[in-house]
């Protein structure tokens, strides 16, 4: 997905947004999701810690490790409903 790639890191937050968003967790989606793990913007992690579904165990483990406290703390919260 060629937004995921953008040099814009809102651009980025805004690729994962949406994969979460629609459920995307397919394939392409799934890829987006694991590739921004390790985006070199912390607020790129940190959007993917907030909002990402809980079941999807790898990716969550992962930014409970991450080198950014903001971004670990949030992965070991519940989710945020992207509609709020």
């Amino acid at each position: 997905i060629e937004i995921s790639k953008s040099s814009d890191y809102k651009l980025r937050q805004t690729a994962i947004m949406s994969v979460v968003k629609i459920e995307f967790y397919k394939e392409n989606g799934l890829k987006l999701l694991r590739d921004a793990l390790n985006d070199d913007i912390s607020n790129v992690r940190l959007t993917l810690a907030l909002y990402v579904d809980r079941s999807l165990h790898d990716i969550v483990s992962k930014l409970q490790e991450d080198k950014d406290e903001e971004v670990k703390e949030a992965a070991m919260q519940p989710p945020v409903n992207i509609c709020e």
